[in-house]
């Protein structure tokens, strides 16, 4: 919090939602970074290879003896020649391959945050870290089986990708951009891996939260049974009322109850058909609390009033009268 107020105000910059400001290190605290140049005539190729790491040896250009071609052109094996040879083109592709692939053992495991196997796995990269994670916390604390992966190297992945995103029925990929992960994991894991994306830029319209709950609750096999407005509640300062509601959720044999805004609530019902009940103890008090007031209705209760009057006369499909109860799930 002070670091970023700090950089506010001696950059008049204010980081953007989802970033992090760190400390940078100090040149003294970098690790060093040695190159071991071949000096020794005896024995140098300039093509010849590390058996672990496929690396060449290294010689400064123009050291004495040690003088070797460098350049676009392509180069023999192990004497750095110039080669016009297309089995050894060939050979050259594969090595240089085979060394980019071979960085996997020098960097970082792909790390889960949550079950390590599951229903659900949220992977990402990039600057979409916060809205996932946060998410994903949501999800977890709603009892929802979902994982979050992050991914910091992209070529070559981290050793144990495969091992992981084949561990979830499902993996859902969220990007700000065409789906670019996604084909990438899809290609090299053979995963039916799901691609949710968004290039709307900043700020994004309020639907995206919406838009995503819904599409990683797809993902999960979880399904959204009704919604409940269940309550209007004077607020704080007895000036106005806000309404409460209730998401039922269906996770495989169980079924969950979700405490929500009633706005949150519709928003996700219409976006899967799902049933909106309301009880009859918060109609009646919304028709006292509406009594005496403009016509020119603000807040939450002209909203809902709007939605109200919005509604089809016909009772919803599988419906029936709405009880006072609404949470027995009859409509």
């Amino acid at each position: 919090m002070l670091l970023g107020k700090l950089h506010r105000v001696k950059t008049g910059i204010k980081p953007a939602p989802g970033q992090q400001l760190r400390m940078a290190a100090g040149l003294d605290d970098l690790p060093a970074i040695a190159v071991d140049n071949w000096t020794e005539r005896e024995g140098f190729h300039p093509y010849e290879r590390d058996p672990k790491t496929l690396a060449r040896r290294w010689a400064i250009p123009g050291t004495p003896g040690l003088e070797h071609r460098i350049g676009g052109l392509e180069k023999a094996d192990v004497t750095g020649n110039v080669s016009y040879d297309p089995d050894n083109h060939h050979r050259m592709q594969l090595l240089r391959q085979a060394k980019v692939a071979r960085m996997a053992d020098d960097i970082a495991p792909l790390e889960v945050f949550g079950p390590d196997r599951g229903d659900l796995l949220i992977l990402g990269w990039g600057s979409s870290y916060g809205a996932i994670r946060s998410a994903v916390e949501r999800l977890q604390k709603d009892g929802v089986s979902v994982a979050h992966a992050h991914m910091r190297y992209l070529n070559p992945f981290p050793s144990n990708t495969g091992e992981v995103v084949k561990a979830y029925k499902h993996v859902l990929i969220p990007e700000l951009n065409l789906g670019q992960l996604a084909r990438l994991v899809r290609a090299e894991y053979l995963v039916d891996a799901k691609s949710y994306t968004r290039i709307a830029g900043i700020p994004a319209d309020r639907p995206l939260t919406h838009d995503l709950m819904m599409s990683m609750l797809t993902a999960a096999g979880v399904e959204i049974t009704r919604v409940v407005v269940k309550d209007l509640v004077t607020d704080s300062s007895g000036q106005g009322s806000v309404f409460h509601g209730s998401v039922f959720l269906q996770v495989h044999d169980r079924e969950v109850e979700i405490d929500s805004r009633a706005s949150d609530a519709i928003a996700l019902a219409v976006r899967c058909d799902a049933r909106i009940l309301v009880s009859e103890g918060v109609v009646d008090r919304a028709s006292i609390a509406a009594s005496g007031e403009d016509d020119a209705e603000t807040g939450e209760l002209g909203v809902f009033r709007q939605f109200i009057e919005s509604l089809p006369d016909e009772p919803a499909k599988g419906g029936g009268d709405i009880p006072d109860d609404p949470t027995k799930g009859s409509s």
